[in-house]
């Protein structure tokens, strides 16, 4: 049997042909990832939304000045749209509520001395007011192995809720009155405080 020279050039044209083209595959897909096209958390809006009579933006999750750190609630703007001035007495930040609500984790606990309109409430918000607050709250991570501050690299997705303990002026002689609570759910990038 005679070899084929043509066969053999049919070959290396072919191999050569594709080759090139999966190289250009390959960069074209290099230069996408490099610009973070296949970044899944990128696409995804910031969002702050809370039950019923709340709402909230300008969410600001920080860490100290190294940019490494705890996760902290730096900053919530809140508008009431119930039908009552409310009084802010406190807020809880944790990536798994019921967890943090299961364990009584400080400010977990029902604040007592949110049950009646506090005499220095952090806000008061009339029907209708919306305000900037500067909590200044660690956010508890309950998927460590320790239940310990969570750490954040400036620029990661921080994922959790945010607890308002609040009260109103009828709540104000109450016997046993409890504090009230809402809860939302924040997604917002940690920034360097």
């Amino acid at each position: 049997m005679k070899n084929n020279p043509k066969r053999g050039q049919a070959a290396m044209e072919f191999l050569s042909t594709y080759g090139w083209a999966v190289l250009i595959i390959a960069l074209v897909l290099a230069a996408l990832l490099w610009l973070g096209v296949f970044n899944v958390q990128q696409g995804i809006p910031e969002r702050c939304t809370f039950q019923a009579g709340l709402d909230c933006s300008d969410v600001r999750i920080t860490v100290a000045g190294t940019g490494f750190g705890p996760a902290s609630l730096s900053q919530i703007t809140l508008q009431n749209k119930m039908t009552n001035t409310i009084y802010i007495c406190q807020f809880g930040c944790t990536n798994d509520l019921q967890s943090a609500l299961d364990d009584a984790i400080v400010p977990f606990v029902t604040p007592s001395e949110c049950a009646q309109p506090a005499a220095t409430p952090i806000a008061v918000l009339q029907l209708g007011q919306k305000q900037t607050i500067a909590p200044a709250q660690l956010c508890q991570d309950y998927f460590a192995s320790t239940q310990s501050n969570n750490l954040f690299k400036s620029g990661e997705v921080y994922s959790g809720s945010v607890v308002v303990y609040y009260s109103l002026a009828a709540d104000a002689g109450v016997a046993g009155a409890k504090a009230r609570m809402a809860t939302g759910d924040v997604y917002y990038k940690v920034t360097e405080g």
